[in-house]
């Protein structure tokens, strides 16, 4: 419903006439219900939901999405000026040493007087001029003057600790607040706790003791410091004599250890490590019935060879004859040698026989001792001058080393 008025006016035109008495009600109750609304329906007031300060400025975000500022905010920047000084302008939080060395804080901006006081006022607020936040009368200038504080004869490195049985902070000697302080414990697994270091006990620096993370005084485990060894050397004695380990070729060590002889060479056994000769093996090969005397091999040695006696094994190699038809009778294979100084004389060095009904050989040397060869020396091997008439195909390795 809309108010009638009578006048016109800033309300619009009015009716030009006097309002009858049911236009004058209807106004009232326009009004009425238009209060009634706003009693039962109040407007959410608009308040801040946010305030950022920034630099100098300050702004305020209102609930209903304004915004409030920004601001230019003023305030006091604390400033040391030291020592005060009569007819000086000071600003509020002005940091200054009084002429009786008390310290304080100027609290209202203002003109020094001629005389300080710290009990002068502003003459406009009526305020304090200045706040003392240290004094220096003499009340606190000693450490004993305070309350809570009882100093007794005080030496050079005192400790200062709280007696709680006199409710007294108290001045106390070295030995005096050690003697309060619990030893630390030692690790037992879980960390130790952090204390006093127990005193060692008679005869300890003679037995070169250590504390030790136990908590206890202990004996040190020796432990050697060896040399720093070059790339390509080890740690070891590579002397006659029992010494310390020092740098030294691995050439060094194993010539001491196992020897030194030129063309030896390192072989592992079933259970340790030998300095062996490098092997030399042989073979032959001679197909069909040997003839008379038949030369059956003919070899001349690159190196000196030994062939271990009766031709044993060596290295795991072993000396081998045999055939594909066994022989009828007792067959003898002679092992011959000649000399580089007279390569066309050959002696009777050992045997190989394939006994009757076999045809596998078996080796002999000449004595039972080992036979040796030396470089540009010939081996021989040759068939038996009456030759068996069934064994055939003879084959035969010999296995020997370079001396």
């Amino acid at each position: 419903m809309t108010i009638l008025y009578r006048t016109d006016g800033a309300w619009g035109a009015g009716k030009g006439a006097n309002l009858v008495p049911a236009e004058v009600d209807e106004n009232f109750y326009d009004v009425d219900q238009r209060i009634e609304y706003l009693q039962d329906n109040p407007p959410e007031a608009i308040t801040p939901v946010a305030i950022n300060i920034s630099g100098g400025l300050f702004t305020m975000q209102m609930s209903d999405g304004s915004t409030l500022g920004p601001i230019v905010m003023t305030y006091p920047v604390p400033q040391w000026r030291g020592d005060w000084m009569p007819a000086t302008p000071y600003a509020e939080m002005d940091f200054i040493i009084a002429p009786d060395n008390g310290f304080g804080a100027v609290m209202v901006s203002h003109t020094s007087a001629a005389t300080f006081d710290w009990a002068a006022v502003d003459t406009v607020s009526g305020l304090p001029l200045y706040q003392k936040l240290v004094g220096a009368e003499g009340t606190t200038a000693a450490l004993g003057d305070l309350t809570d504080v009882a100093i007794t004869s005080p030496a050079d490195a005192d400790f200062f600790m709280y007696d709680a049985a006199t409710s007294r902070w108290v001045n106390a000697t070295a030995a005096e607040a050690a003697a309060l302080l619990p030893n630390f414990e030692g690790d037992t697994g879980a960390g130790g706790t952090p204390g006093m270091v127990p005193a060692p006990a008679a005869g300890d620096a003679a037995a070169d003791k250590f504390l030790g993370a136990g908590g206890a005084w202990i004996t040190p485990t020796v432990v050697a410091v060896l040399p720093t060894a070059a790339a390509g050397e080890v740690l070891g004695n590579a002397t006659a004599s029992p010494a310390a380990a020092v740098p030294a070729t691995l050439s060094a060590i194993i010539d001491r250890a196992l020897g030194s002889a030129a063309g030896s060479m390192l072989y592992r056994d079933a259970s340790l490590w030998t300095v062996q000769r490098p092997r030399y093996v042989l073979s032959c090969f001679a197909p069909g019935t040997p003839a008379a005397s038949q030369l059956l091999l003919l070899h001349r040695l690159s190196k000196a060879v030994t062939i271990p006696a009766n031709f044993g094994a060596y290295l795991g190699h072993a000396s081998m004859a045999r055939g594909t038809a066994n022989a009828t009778a007792s067959t003898a294979i002679d092992v011959q040698k000649a000399t580089s100084a007279a390569p066309g004389t050959f002696s009777s060095v050992g045997t190989i026989t394939i006994a009757a009904g076999a045809m596998v050989g078996t080796f002999a040397s000449a004595g039972g001792a080992a036979i040796t060869f030396a470089q540009g020396d010939s081996i021989a091997l040759v068939a038996p001058a009456s030759p068996d008439a069934t064994f055939a195909d003879f084959a035969c390795s010999l296995a020997g080393f370079e001396t």
